[in-house]
């Protein structure tokens, strides 16, 4: 009888569906190879903090950093203070894009936790994929555009982010013009 107990046990946490997590703070190296380039995506969402880096080896693909320079480094950084910069370190030029605090142009701020979080119902567990050679759990995540889900995809082992896969335009959304790939290497 004991047996059977703890056999249907393990039968029933095997089909347990995983509840992904999103780190608060954390930094990696990543690929996007929609975008054409790679950088390194840190962000730390901490009350208090609530700041991210993005770096682009070429911003060209990106819809904000094109909009001033192509062909060229583009790093996005997002303040404390709630405004996203843009930097181009080559051609020595910077500027206060948009606000994620207030304004008339809002913008994105530092992603955290509450995004992967199911707060909406909007998260759906789709099984497992390969990235980069790892095992990882994949969610579609309903966004700014229902028909296009963005996806996250999360180490087994690990519980750290493997992928983002979501949204993206130059200047318009167009479904041609939808994904950005991003497959993250954890920093040594």
């Amino acid at each position: 009888m004991l047996r059977h107990v703890l056999a249907l046990a393990a039968a029933a946490a095997a089909l347990a569906v995983p509840q992904p997590t999103w780190p608060v703070a954390f930094e990696a190296w990543y690929v996007s190879d929609y975008k054409r380039t790679s950088g390194l995506y840190a962000t730390d969402s901490r009350a208090g903090v609530a700041a991210s880096r993005i770096t682009f080896a070429d911003g060209t693909r990106d819809h904000l950093c094109s909009a001033f320079h192509n062909n060229t480094r583009c790093e996005q950084l997002m303040t404390v203070g709630g405004f996203r910069y843009l930097y181009f370190p080559q051609v020595k030029d910077c500027c206060k894009c948009c606000t994620y605090a207030t304004g008339t142009y809002e913008c994105g701020g530092p992603v955290g936790p509450r995004w992967v979080s199911n707060a909406t119902g909007n998260l759906h567990y789709l099984g497992r994929e390969e990235v980069l050679g790892r095992t990882c759990h994949k969610w579609s995540v309903a966004g700014l555009v229902p028909a296009f889900p963005n996806y996250y995809l999360e180490d087994t082992q690990t519980g750290r982010p493997c992928a983002i896969d979501g949204y993206n335009y130059l200047r318009r959304p167009q479904p041609r013009e939808r994904m950005i790939s991003i497959s993250f290497r954890w920093k040594a």
